[in-house]
């Protein structure tokens, strides 16, 4: 059972790019090859539920989130996949919640004063 309580699961279709590489080792070999610093920034899809990392209008990486009450990140996200879905748990309180793992991704990648742009 994935929620108990008052946690609200949401079901969204599997987004493109939401397993590979981490965006720090994507965003390195894309800056080395075109020999300079690119805007890193990253992009919340409520509906869908994912969060996006993105050099420039190229994305590197999705990220399923939970959506609280706040624009805040932090851990303790789940979801489950199956098929062509995911099973993604909002959360009671507190902000965007990714799992564990991914929080690490984000905070390595997003450098302080990285923007954070919300889709309608």
């Amino acid at each position: 059972m994935l929620a108990q309580g008052d946690a609200r699961v949401v079901r969204v279709p599997i987004p493109p790019r939401l397993c590979g590489a981490t965006p720090s080792t994507r965003i390195r070999t894309l800056e080395n090859r075109v020999g300079r610093a690119l805007t890193r920034s990253l992009a919340l899809h409520p509906r869908g539920r994912v969060l996006e990392a993105r050099a420039g209008d190229l994305v590197l990486k999705r990220y399923l989130v939970g959506l609280g009450d706040r624009l805040l990140l932090h851990g303790g996200g789940m979801y489950a996949l199956d098929h062509g879905y995911a099973y993604v748990i909002d959360p009671v309180e507190g902000g965007l919640a990714l799992r564990d793992q991914d929080v690490e991704e984000v905070f390595e990648y997003a450098e302080p004063g990285a923007r954070l742009l919300v889709a309608p």
